[in-house]
């Protein structure tokens, strides 16, 4: 555990290198650039160099879609490896906040427990961010849910938000927020909000939206100093600011000449079985269709009722292949080509 007060004073509970002080201190000696890795979640991991430009204008975005300022407490539980943790320390750091780390876990409050005090005495100022599978466990603990309910917002990306999972946030009204972006965007360009009922992410104050020819979404914001990114999603814009999340172009499923986007059958799955589990669809080559759609779960093969799940006609899975335990990245994401390798 590391604790960085407001004038930089650190307590920590372990010696030796830490890379949250090595970013912490980098940052603040006026480093020019930042080096990290995608999370190779769809392919091999990627180097990128990010400019101190960048990075500071990601971060002022994020300050003022959440109105952060120095007297909030940033709690850092990702992998700083990944743009996901490097931010967290990098606003903290940018804004004069304080910040209070952990290695990643899959509960991190469970290594907070003895500075819970902090979260509570600085209720309605603290800024938490987790992967879903993080908010899950942290869910199934009554105290840690008080936790929760301490903070100013909640982020959660790396992975899309299971249903059931949403409803749970719904019904305690907690401030957690679907984020979308990636390392090329450093972090977030937009947000969803989960204590509603929309479907759609909102982009943050400056960013500019549009797709390509394959719908696939192109991005233009401060922090890619004015660049227009592609990403392989594909959305339909629904405003010049908001956009629906479809899938990705190269999940795209061609099986027997019908297009099928793994995302959306898992969308139909899991809205009409919210308690099925971890699972995720895929395309394995097919001799007679080229691809055929499978359901692929963690754990035991659950028994679906497919006449009870409105699919589009031939998007209903050929095959369920029960896998123990997921392949996941350092960043928390299913790893679905090892996952399938297993």
């Amino acid at each position: 555990m590391i604790y960085i007060s407001k004038d930089g004073e650190v307590i920590r509970t372990e010696t030796g290198p830490n890379q949250v002080l090595e970013l912490y201190d980098a940052w603040n000696n006026g480093a020019k650039e930042i080096t990290l890795f995608t999370s190779g979640s769809t392919g091999t991991p990627k180097e990128i160099v990010l400019t101190r430009e960048a990075i500071e204008a990601s971060a002022t975005m994020t300050a003022k879609a959440f109105y952060l300022d120095a007297e909030d407490l940033f709690v850092c539980n990702l992998n700083t490896d990944y743009i996901g943790g490097k931010m967290m320390i990098i606003r903290a750091a940018l804004l004069g906040a304080e910040i209070l780390a952990v290695p990643p876990s899959k509960n991190p409050f469970e290594e907070l427990e003895g500075q819970a005090y902090l979260l509570h005495q600085n209720r309605g100022k603290n800024f938490l961010s987790f992967v879903p599978m993080q908010l899950q466990a942290i869910l199934e603990v009554p105290k840690h849910i008080e936790l929760l309910k301490t903070a100013k917002a909640i982020l959660s990306g790396g992975a899309p938000v299971p249903l059931e999972l949403k409803k749970k946030i719904k019904e305690l009204d907690l401030p957690v927020f679907e984020t979308y972006g990636m390392t090329e965007t450093i972090s977030h360009i937009a947000i969803k909000d989960l204590r509603t009922d929309h479907e759609h992410f909102t982009a943050l104050e400056g960013v500019h939206l549009s797709t390509n020819e394959r719908n696939c979404l192109q991005i233009s914001a401060p922090s890619t100093l004015g660049e227009t990114i592609t990403t392989n999603d594909v959305v339909e814009l629904t405003s010049p600011t908001t956009f629906v999340l479809k899938g990705r172009a190269d999940l795209t499923i061609n099986s027997g000449g019908v297009k099928i986007q793994a995302e959306e059958v898992e969308r139909m799955i899991a809205t009409a079985w919210p308690s099925i589990g971890t699972f995720f669809c895929f395309g394995l080559p097919d001799k007679t269709l080229g691809q055929r759609l499978v359901m692929v779960v963690e754990g035991p093969a659950p028994s679906i009722d497919w006449e009870q799940i409105p699919l589009p006609k031939y998007h209903k899975p050929k095959e369920i292949i029960s896998i123990l335990e997921f392949a996941r990245t350092a960043s928390g994401k299913i790893d679905k080509l090892k996952t399938l390798n297993l």
